[in-house]
């Protein structure tokens, strides 16, 4: 199934990402022709492929899918290395810096008016709720790629 190969694919770039958040700086610098790189993209490749897309909209899938998963590996990746570097865990950095924000006479109305998205991603620690997100995420890219296979595009 692509889809699943798509999610599996998609995950271990982030993994990557997050493990090695130097590495997001590197993307655009750099021509990547490593074997591991190359072996990837042909993998990536042969997964959209398989969609059913025309060819022509193949790379615009893949553009969205791998874009997405860098902006949020790379971002996910740098929060990481910002709650070690404080000594702290991803949670307690979370908890405090939501909690010097909250006390930002200009920021508490944001707060207050996202407080219904917050209260919706559900509980857990700051690793579970951000595997929801990207979770989601990713099957709304995947539905995209579904419609516009039924569209004909």
């Amino acid at each position: 199934d692509w889809r699943e190969e798509l999610r599996a694919l998609a995950r271990a770039y982030r993994a990557l990402l997050v493990r090695h958040p130097w590495l997001s700086s590197l993307a655009g610098t750099f021509l990547n022709i490593g074997p591991h790189a190359v072996a990837f993209q042909l993998a990536v490749q042969r997964v959209v492929r398989r969609t059913g897309l025309r060819t022509a909209g193949q790379a615009g899938a893949l553009s969205a899918v791998f874009r997405f998963v860098y902006g949020f590996g790379t971002i996910e990746g740098h929060f990481v290395r910002r709650c070690a570097a404080a000594g702290m865990s991803q949670d307690d950095y979370h908890r405090r810096a939501m909690s010097a924000v909250t006390r930002e006479p200009g920021l508490r109305e944001a707060v207050r008016d996202s407080a219904d998205l917050r209260q919706a991603r559900g509980d857990g620690t700051v690793e579970e709720i951000r595997d929801r997100d990207f979770a989601f995420a990713l099957e709304l890219l995947i539905a995209g790629i579904e419609t516009m296979v039924r569209r004909g595009e």
